[in-house]
């Protein structure tokens, strides 16, 4: 259990690192949470549509296994 702490101690900073470089690339008005355009808007909807039914699978899983033990 302690190397497994280690190995995560050691691999935390340059998980942080590579988060804020990261985080940096690309301008502020590129995101996909931003549609310009029918097909965008379109495809918008079906993600937030894709969404909704996987967390709501994945609720009623952990739900079901929860209550079956």
């Amino acid at each position: 259990m302690m190397n497994r702490w280690h190995a995560v101690k050691r691999l935390l900073p340059l998980l942080a690192g590579m988060a804020l470089l990261l985080s940096a690339c690309g301008r502020a008005d590129l995101s996909a949470l931003n549609p310009q355009g029918p097909v965008a808007e379109e495809q918008f909807g079906l993600m937030k549509l894709a969404i909704t039914i996987m967390s709501f699978v994945v609720i009623v899983v952990c739900a079901s296994l929860c209550t079956s033990s």
